[in-house]
């Protein structure tokens, strides 16, 4: 290989150079904040790279790999090490215990993901994607400090260990290459991202307790719909079987 396309793998690189910086806050000065704001952006990044890919016809099997390799630096070790940190009062071998499930579950998350890239539908995630479970477990992280709750203390090795599991899952979770600007929406929809964003930009000196509502309703909504349609199909089959015994 000779040749590489410039422009998305500068957005993929930028990521993992984030991601290495807030591994460095973490290791020198072990500021939580700083260095999830620079795993924030990586995310931004991250969702940039394959956008300006697919937008400029740049897309190539060496990004994909790259773009994974930067995913476990930026969103697996990152934040592992993150976790770790927000675990010291736990026995050291629970906190060891979850740290490796997250990260191995991204690890084959993201290898499932490369295996399925040409089967898997572009707008759709065979399950939680890593920079999603990754957001996830930094903003509880914000959130239980900033309320400073003994029980979401006691309850984040839950929280980690379900994000960890819905990356593996088979649950379809929507990317943002379903997200398009391009089509008609209901005028409702409008009026919802103006509100939205009236949040953000009105109660900004308390984002460490708005995001992580935001990111537990996105990973819990598709989680209950997929155990809903389970059930439902589930209960489908046996009234068949029951109808056809008759």
């Amino acid at each position: 290989m000779r040749k590489v396309y410039i422009l998305p793998n500068l957005f993929t690189s930028a990521s993992i150079v984030l991601g290495v910086l807030a591994i460095l806050i973490i290791i020198d000065s072990g500021s939580v904040v700083r260095a999830s704001w620079f795993i924030g952006i990586a995310a931004i990044f991250d969702a940039l790279d394959g956008k300006i890919a697919r937008l400029t016809g740049t897309e190539s099997l060496f990004g994909l790999n790259y773009d994974s390799l930067a995913d476990i630096t930026s969103f697996g070790l990152a934040p592992a090490l993150i976790i770790y940190q927000a675990m010291e009062h736990f026995d050291t071998r629970l906190s060891h215990s979850v740290v490796a499930f997250y990260v191995l579950c991204g690890a084959l998350r993201l290898a499932r993901y490369n295996v399925q890239a040409k089967k898997e539908e572009k707008s759709v995630f065979m399950g939680l994607p890593i920079p999603g479970a990754a957001v996830i477990v930094l903003t509880f992280n914000l959130f239980a400090h900033e309320l400073d709750w003994h029980f979401l203390y006691t309850i984040s090795p839950l929280i980690i260990i379900a994000a960890s599991y819905l990356m593996v899952s088979n649950i379809h979770y929507p990317g943002l290459k379903s997200i398009s600007f391009h089509q008609k929406r209901p005028f409702q929809f409008l009026v919802l991202v103006i509100i939205f964003f009236a949040l953000i930009v009105g109660l900004y000196e308390h984002y460490k307790l708005i995001f992580f509502p935001l990111a537990f309703l996105y990973m819990i909504f598709f989680w209950t719909k997929a155990l809903y349609r389970r059930y439902l199909s589930r209960h489908q089959k046996k009234e068949a079987s029951i109808k056809s015994k008759k």
